[in-house]
């Protein structure tokens, strides 16, 4: 009797990759995407979803400030100055409601903290 239910799965060889490591740069922030998302009032959905990741990232366990010091205030800082005020309350809303949609590590109050922090003037 053979029984193969306790024989390792055969190993198949992955090729190689000698190509660039891929990244993407709209969830990085690169210059580029920032401009697009400041140049288009209407990009809030995409802006804030950007925004969420970015403040989730700095919330989290092993986050840092340095993500939000370094990119995110900037970013708001120039939001306001193209779009104005009240567009700045809507992207802080869509924020919001992006990270109560993730699986942001954190209490809501240090949550809401960074988020009040980081829209204020």
């Amino acid at each position: 009797m053979n029984d193969n239910s306790l024989s390792p799965a055969p190993i198949t060889p992955i090729a190689e990759w000698n190509g660039p490591a891929l990244n993407n740069p709209a969830l990085a922030g690169d210059g580029e995407t920032l401009e697009r998302f400041l140049s288009d009032p209407c990009s809030v959905p995409t802006a804030a979803i950007w925004l969420a990741v970015m403040l989730g990232a700095s919330v989290s366990p092993n986050g840092s400030d340095e993500i939000v010091a370094k990119k995110v205030g900037p970013f708001v800082a120039a939001w306001r100055g193209r779009h104005g005020e009240a567009k700045v309350d809507e992207l802080k809303q869509q924020v919001i409601a992006e990270l109560k949609k993730g699986k942001v590590q954190g209490s809501e109050a240090e949550i809401r903290r960074r988020v009040e922090t980081l829209f204020s003037p």
